[in-house]
Order: structure tokens, then C-alpha cells, then sequence
């Protein structure tokens, strides 16, 4: 009998980033596991069951404690299962391999320790689940560097690049387009036919006073949908997933609001433009090479106050910086015009960022993962791990109000 392979994802997001296409990359290539998606959500779980895709669906420790013994490899695209009793107790003794979320330009992992309010509860969060990692993986050796090896301890930092990006340089597959959102496909299609520009707006979370709301992000969609109108132009929304949701269904011709849980990559190759604040999706964007426009109406509290960057943002922004929502619709009517200064910034940051620009990113994971952790007579690189981490069951809950601070 195989080994498991198990993949677990965000406690907030459902089939999407990293953690979904390494799944169906290794259902598609892998070899040495037998690999099973696990998930406390009903409605994920149901996406998967009904696609004939092997998934578990969890509600106690017993569930997942009765598949200890045969599990061979965790992945997964954050570390938040290591803050919960029932995830925990069943998987901190087999080998993890986090493929994280996000090229981060905001503060991660340890590196969120490091704040001027310096929140213990941040800080403790912070150090429990940023350690004892096998492998985080990485997309170029400068961000290793910048980044991984300050922000999480692991025993190696592997650079196959990301997963999800393989879907930005050709079309989705069947089992990859599970949670598109598909009305959002077929609208920006059918824009692209009529010769609309298409727009895609994806801020970043806050965790401070400014809340969540549209109005507190700067926009007013009145003002916009006329804006669409006279420009011939569509801008679809794509929240963060700890977003509220917001309905807007119906009252715009123009503007749509993405299901914030959806996966967002497939739609990618069928905009004209990137606005964003903060979020890393910029990042992964660059491959495309299409403008990209920052809409940053809160810089100075967010550098200062939140979260805080990893990067100084200042080298490494690639579009036109928008602190209102006039500026905003300024350079999206010139679209074209203002971008052309940005095209070697873009690539200077792109090649930083991204050491291998190709669409096999999900096929080195698979080969990854066989090559390195298909055996568990390993027992050195075992031991000197738990030994480093002094891994133990926990009996309670890390408290619930933490999960998230470190997306």
C-alpha cells in the first residue's frame, strides 16, 4: 500500500493558488504517493467529490489520527493546519513541504515578529508555525535569500517556481478551470470579442482600522461604472478572500465582482491590465507582461502601521502609483501611452522575481516531491528535524483569531 500524500489548504480559501494545481500536477504525474486532498470544508469537499478527485473531508481528530500511520508527505500552501488541534495531531510528524501563497511583498512568517506595536500574540503565532518546515519552495535564489530564509526556517528552500503560474502561459485544463469562476470567464471573453479593454482589480487585505470596505479602499462604483461606459472598458473585482463578499449583481453593466474564493489565475490571459495595492499577485502578473497600475490610496499607514513590506516598495513597483480614484481613471483612458515607461521595470523585476518563466513549474514539483520524500528510511534528515523543532501533540486549539495573520 502507498505512502499518502496529503495536500491541505488555507482555512479561507477554497481550490485555488499553489496548493491546487501541485495536486493536479502530481494526480496527472506522481509516481511514488497515493495523493488525497483533505479539507473541513463541506462545499470544497463537494467540488472534488463530485469532479472524481480523491478527497477527505474532516471534522475531528479521529478522522485524519486513523491515516497517520500511512501518510508520507504533507504539502500545502500556508501553515495554518499547524495551528489546529485536529490537522496538527494527525500531520506534525510527517515531512511538510509549504509551497506558500505568494511572492510577498507585505511581511511574512518571522519577519511579522518585527512591528512597532509588537503584538505578542503576532509574535508567539508567528514562531510556532514559521519553523520545522522540510521545504519552502521558491522561485528564484533571490528570494530565497531576501526572503524565505529570514521569514521561515526550513531544511531546504527548493526553487521549482510556482504552480499556478503555469495556467498564465497556456489555457486551463478541464480539472484546473474547478472553481473559476465561470460567469466572470464568459463575460471577459465576450468583452475581449467586442473590443473592450478588460480590467482586473485585486487588492490586498488590511488588518487594521481601515476596515474592508469598497468606499475605504477609495472606489465609487457609480463614478466607475460611468467611467467604463466612456472608455469601453470592463472592470471586474477580485476581493481577498477574507474580504466580505459584496453584491453587486445586476447593478452595473460594466463592473463585475468575482467570487472571492474562486481561483483567479485562468482569467488572467484574458486581461488587459492589473490594479492592485499591495497584494503579491503583481508578482505573478509580470509573466504576462501587460500593465500593471498600483492603486495605493493608504501607502504611508500600510508601509508604516500594517503589515509592513519586505521589499521597499518603492523598487519594486511596476506601474504608474494611483493615490486616488481620479488618478486611477487617468491612467487607465491612456492606458497604453503610460505604460510604455514601465516595460523595463517590468522585466527588471520579473527576472528577479522569477528565475524560470516557463509553464513546468508543477511538473518539478511533482519530480520534487518523488525524488526527495518518497522513502521513509530518511530517518536522519527526520530526527535532526524533530529534534530542532521538538515536536509534540497539542491538546488545545491556537486561539482562532489568529488564523490569517500571516497570510
Amino acid at each position: 500500500m502507498s505512502e499518502l500524500l496529503v495536500f491541505i489548504g488555507r482555512p479561507y480559501t477554497r481550490f485555488s493558488d499553489n496548493l491546487k494545481y501541485a495536486f493536479l500536477s502530481y494526480l496527472e504525474y506522481g509516481s511514488e504517493f497515493e495523493p488525497v486532498y483533505v479539507t473541513g470544508d463541506s462545499s470544497e469537499f463537494q467540488l472534488l467529490e463530485t469532479a472524481g478527485l480523491p478527497v477527505i473531508h474532516y471534522e475531528s481528530d479521529r478522522d485524519l489520527l486513523d491515516l497517520s500511520h500511512r501518510i508520507g508527505l504533507v504539502v500545502s500552501d500556508s501553515h495554518d493546519w499547524r495551528a489546529n488541534r485536529h490537522t496538527y495531531n494527525a500531520l506534525y510528524k510527517s515531512p511538510f513541504i509549504n509551497l506558500w501563497h505568494g511572492l510577498p511583498l507585505k511581511r511574512v512568517g518571522l519577519f511579522t515578529m518585527f512591528r512597532e506595536d509588537k503584538e505578542f500574540d503576532r509574535a508567539l503565532y508567528a514562531s510556532i508555525v514559521s519553523t520545522g518546515a522540510d521545504a519552502y519552495v521558491s522561485t528564484s535564489d533571490r528570494v530565497t535569500e531576501d526572503i524565505w530564509k529570514k521569514s521561515f526556517h526550513a531544511l531546504d528552500y527548493p526553487k521549482l517556481g510556482y504552480a499556478r503560474n503555469d495556467v498564465l502561459f497556456r489555457d486551463a485544463r478541464k480539472l484546473e478551470l474547478l472553481n473559476v469562476d465561470g460567469t466572470t470567464s464568459l463575460k471577459m471573453k465576450a468583452a475581449k470579442a467586442q473590443g473592450k479593454k478588460v480590467a482586473i482589480y485585486c487588492p490586498t487585505f488590511r488588518e487594521l482600522e481601515m476596515g474592508f470596505s469598497l468606499n475605504a479602499l477609495g472606489l465609487d462604483l457609480e463614478v466607475l461604472e460611468q467611467f467604463c461606459e466612456d472608455n469601453n472598458m470592463e472592470l471586474h473585482l477580485k476581493l481577498h478572500p477574507i474580504f466580505p463578499v459584496q453584491d453587486i449583481e445586476g447593478k452595473y453593466k460594466n463592473i463585475n465582482v468575482i467570487d472571492n474564493k474562486s481561483d483567479m489565475y485562468p482569467l488572467f490571459r484574458h486581461s488587459d491590465v492589473l490594479i492592485t495595492d499591495y497584494s503579491s499577485i503583481f508578482f505573478d502578473y509580470l509573466l504576462l507582461d501587460r500593465p500593471i497600475i498600483h492603486f495605493a490610496a493608504d501607502l504611508d499607514s500600510y508601509r508604516f502601521r500594517d503589515r509592513g513590506f519586505s521589499y521597499r516598495f518603492e523598487d519594486v513597483r511596476c506601474g504608474p502609483v494611483c493615490s486616488n480614484l481620479s488618478s486611477l481613471m487617468g491612467q487607465l483612458a491612456r492606458l497604453e501611452e503610460g505604460d510604455k515607461e514601465y516595460a523595463q521595470t517590468r522585466a527588471r523585476v520579473r527576472n528577479y522575481m522569477h528565475e524560470l518563466q516557463d509553464m513546468d513549474s508543477g511538473r518539478r514539483f511533482v519530480d520534487y516531491a518523488d525524488s526527495n520524500f518518497a522513502s521513509k528510511g530518511d530517518e536522519q534528515r527526520r530526527l535532526s528535524l524533530e529534534t530542532a523543532c521538538s515536536l509534540q501533540p497539542i491538546e488545545e486549539q491556537v486561539p482562532a483569531q489568529t488564523l490569517g495573520k500571516c497570510a
